[in-house]
């Protein structure tokens, strides 16, 4: 907690002067959680909005919410919904012509839903249902390639330090807002 605080002070003041310059959103691959005798499941959609603080500094707050991880068999069915809030401080490395290479870092909050449905009771022992919310430090690395003067492809791969550690791949299409870019930083 004393980590979430201090990371929210140290970029709020950085948040007062961002300006939202694009968003973007695809598809999420995660190595994935065990939860209630059950996993999570792929893949994920996410939607990320991006906040300029300087030409290569961006904010990036994303949502994902993966498919449903299912555990069923005669007796019961168990279904584990993963969802995840990242707010991410990325920054550019290297840009080489129509590619650019990011850093980032930043906080990861996880949460798991699993829900229990009894189809025949056998009367055996069986999970109930559950929720639980943990959090985790983001650190990665993320390619993008400008298609045209609006669209940027994207591919990034992070690893989530936390008690739910996991090792995420992202890959979808970012919406330029300003348009008519330069090539350089």
């Amino acid at each position: 907690m004393k980590t979430s605080v201090f990371f929210l002070a140290l970029i709020f003041p950085f948040l007062l002067n961002a300006q939202f310059t694009k968003f973007a959103g695809g598809l999420g691959f995660s190595s994935g959680v065990s939860y209630n005798l059950n996993e999570t499941a792929n893949p994920a959609i996410w939607a990320r909005a991006y906040y300029k603080l300087s030409k290569k500094a961006f904010v990036a707050p994303t949502f994902s919410f993966y498919k449903s991880g299912i555990n069923s068999n005669f007796e019961y069915e168990l279904k584990n919904y993963m969802m995840q809030g990242d707010i991410d401080l990325n920054y550019g490395l290297f840009k080489e012509d129509d590619i650019s290479l990011f850093a980032f870092t930043g906080l990861n909050a996880t949460s798991v839903i699993s829900r229990f449905r009894l189809k025949e009771d056998s009367g055996g022992d069986y999970p109930e249902d559950k929720s639980d919310i943990r959090l985790g430090l983001n650190v990665g690395a993320a390619l993008e390639m400008r298609v045209d003067d609006y669209f940027d492809a994207f591919l990034s791969c992070k690893y989530i330090a936390g008690s739910w550690s996991q090792l995420v791949v992202s890959l979808g299409v970012i919406y330029n807002l300003e348009g008519k870019r330069r090539r350089g930083w």
